[in-house]
């Protein structure tokens, strides 16, 4: 039985691009060589680029020709950070081809990259949430009812990854430079009420009929909130546990 070949795809144009290489590099090291074979195929502007040939892929069926070898790919994981793989847009791409992918599909990823828009959705659900107000560039918007929030104050862009752009607001004479900073980021920017915890991740998989649920992730982090230099700079120690006492 061959092993399965699989893309790992890379680049893209958002501000996490750097996040993303080191993700695919990390992939690509604990791939197990006796079930996978692999490609690092990178998204640039002129094409999406094989890694090693220099080859481009044919985006008419998701194929690779090197050395004269047509290559189809069983699986593609998909290490893009922020658009187009977190908003859902490739994700379609692939659902047309009806090639796998490590991700959640179009509408899930659409709908939870969308800050707003997600925590609109849950609400339905009466999960807790933040409160938090939205702001679109060109547009005007009152100080006093963003203020009204409290203090703390997280500013961040509605559609990009928490990487880039966010800031913690502790000052009002801050705020109008927090929302420039995130406004560098995106058009739509989010204005969100601080909420004091700890920082958990709880990861789950689903395939129809099984359901899995990871170990509970608790982060900790020198600084006050997690952004691109702690998540660079390793200095993010994350201790896995599996059970922790309620927040």
């Amino acid at each position: 039985m061959r092993p399965l070949h699989i893309a790992i795809l890379t680049g893209g144009p958002s501000a996490e691009r750097t996040v993303s290489e080191r993700s695919a590099l990390l992939v690509s090291r604990y791939l197990d060589r006796e079930k996978y074979s692999w490609r690092l195929i990178s998204m640039e502007s002129h094409g999406w680029i094989e890694a090693d040939s220099g080859t481009s892929v044919d985006l008419n069926d998701f194929s690779l020709t090197v050395g004269g070898r047509k290559e189809k790919f069983d699986f593609v994981f998909l290490m893009i950070h922020g658009t187009p793989a977190e908003d859902g847009k490739i994700q379609g791409y692939f659902e047309m081809q009806g090639i796998a992918h490590s991700t959640c599909d179009t509408l899930t990823s659409a709908l939870t990259f969308n800050k707003q828009k997600c925590k609109d959705y849950l609400k339905a659900f009466e999960i807790p949430l933040a409160q938090s107000v939205l702001i679109r560039k060109g547009e005007t918007w009152n100080e006093e009812i963003l203020l009204d929030l409290g203090l703390p104050l997280f500013v961040k862009p509605n559609c990009n990854g928490s990487s880039y752009g966010v800031s913690k607001v502790k000052k009002n004479d801050d705020l109008l430079s927090a929302i420039e900073f995130a406004f560098k980021y995106d058009d739509e920017v989010v204005v969100e009420a601080y909420l004091k915890g700890r920082n958990l991740a709880a990861a789950c998989y689903r395939k129809v009929p099984l359901s899995m649920h990871f170990p509970s992730l608790k982060l900790y982090q020198k600084l006050s909130f997690l952004h691109m230099k702690p998540s660079m700079k390793a200095q993010v120690k994350r201790l896995l546990q599996r059970k922790f006492q309620k927040c």
